[in-house]
């Protein structure tokens, strides 16, 4: 077995945490690629997830950010690496390091990743040279998307994208503890969580999602 990158002990931390049961890189009949994970389901069989690392730097500064390509990228070494898997339903597992720049958690991008890149959509009367602004309305513009193209349906064999993130959760555990209606004060609970009696996680814990 290979060495898990930081995406896979990830997604791997996530189904554990569930009670997913799995087999890692198992040798498969008709596949020469080993695939990551491989998931028996009573309904579908066995699912196929292949995880990606997104190794991608902050951009340095000023210029155009295209948030979609690196993200398109690795739909691309998806694709390759399900070719021989078509009995078989398959998924692709992004995730990305902390020092990677990736919109990952962002339900627009990675949808414009898919469908198209985000934009907008506009009545102009061209004898006029107005346009109508009540028929603005936002699009995933066609050409460019990895699922879809103008013409077409493609890379049809990945029938999931999804997406793995460490979140951390202490500010979310803070927040709820904070404004739970008890007949308590914010100011008591304010109190708690300083000295340390809210039952609260650790401060640097994370829980995958």
């Amino acid at each position: 077995m290979s060495v898990p990158t930081y995406g896979e002990r990830l997604f791997e931390r996530y189904l554990n945490g569930h009670d997913v049961r799995f087999q890692r890189e198992p040798e498969l009949p008709g596949i020469p690629e080993l695939m990551d994970f491989v998931l028996d389901h009573a309904d579908c069989g066995k699912i196929l997830l292949d995880v990606k690392d997104i190794e991608n730097p902050p951009p340095l500064g000023f210029g155009v950010f295209d948030p979609y390509r690196v993200i398109r990228t690795h739909i691309d070494a998806g694709k390759r690496k399900f070719r021989n898997s078509a009995d078989y339903v398959c998924g692709l597992v992004l995730a990305a390091p902390p020092a990677s720049f990736a919109l990952l958690d962002d339900p627009v991008t990675m949808m414009g990743a898919m469908y198209g890149d985000f934009g907008y959509q506009i009545s102009v009367n061209t004898e006029k040279g107005t346009a109508d602004p009540g028929t603005l309305v936002p699009i995933y513009i066609p050409g460019k998307g990895k699922m879809i193209r103008k013409r077409e349906v493609q890379n049809t064999r990945i029938a999931a994208l999804i997406v793995a993130i460490d979140y951390h959760i202490w500010h979310l555990a803070m927040r709820k503890y904070m404004n739970t209606e008890d007949g308590r004060t914010r100011e008591e609970r304010y109190l708690d969580i300083q000295n340390g009696d809210a039952g609260l996680p650790d401060e640097d814990a994370t829980l995958p999602a």
